[in-house]
């Protein structure tokens, strides 16, 4: 699968008009990750900084917002407890974030990241591109166990059935120089090969996220 290089800038815009003090998120550690399992859980670094010249002590709270390109969805929170930033001052605090399925849709999510503390002001967002991938089970799956291809040896007809619900499992017959002869569907349960040359061959079966191949003999 393709990775992304991860997305990292701040919009130094503030999200409300507010003159009290505000927070940046300036920086996220290389432990976000550009690329995650879902339902993953990743911990990292963000380091926020008081905007103003004054000493900020209140409580924080960051929001993870999935930006879909037309709106922010807010989908999460962490909260950090009271602290002190000294003016123009920075701070570093440990998140652990959790990339759950019922908020993240497999795909490139732009996850938007922005501290409000608890009197209310909002500070500035950071966004981070990661890349979410649904797991599969079909790698642990021994293709041979759930596909048959009968009669080993063949002469004419081969029948190649599933016992997968997986739909797309595809096929492919090769001769002992390697050579492509036959493709098609597992679905395609019975192939004509009576215009094959006697001999062995390798029946390769294989879906987008596994592959097993077996041997077969042409009387």
């Amino acid at each position: 699968m393709k990775r992304l290089i991860p997305i990292l800038f701040v919009l130094f815009s503030c999200l409300s008009g507010y003159s009290q003090n505000t927070l940046s998120v300036i920086a996220v550690n290389t432990q976000w990750p550009d690329s995650v399992l879902v339902n993953t859980t990743s911990t990292f670094i963000a380091t926020l900084q008081n905007d103003s010249t004054g000493v900020y002590a209140d409580d924080i709270t960051l929001f993870f917002g999935k930006d879909s390109g037309v709106l922010t969805t807010v989908i999460d929170s962490v909260n950090l407890g009271i602290n002190t930033i000294l003016a123009s001052d920075t701070s570093s605090f440990a998140i652990t974030h959790t990339f759950a399925s019922a908020k993240y849709a497999p795909g490139n999510n732009v996850v938007v990241i922005w501290p409000v503390n608890g009197g209310g002001e909002s500070g500035d967002t950071l966004e981070l591109n990661v890349y979410v991938i649904y797991p599969s089970d079909l790698p642990k799956v021994n293709l041979l166990d759930h596909i048959t291809a009968y009669p080993n040896p063949f002469q004419g007809d081969l029948t190649i059935k599933s016992l997968l619900s997986e739909k797309e499992i595809n096929y492919n017959l090769y001769n002992t120089a390697g050579a492509l002869v036959k493709s098609g569907f597992v679905d395609q349960s019975t192939v004509d090969l009576s215009s094959l040359a006697k001999g062995v061959y390798s029946l390769e079966v294989y879906t987008k996220n596994a592959k097993a191949s077996m041997v077969l003999i042409k009387d």
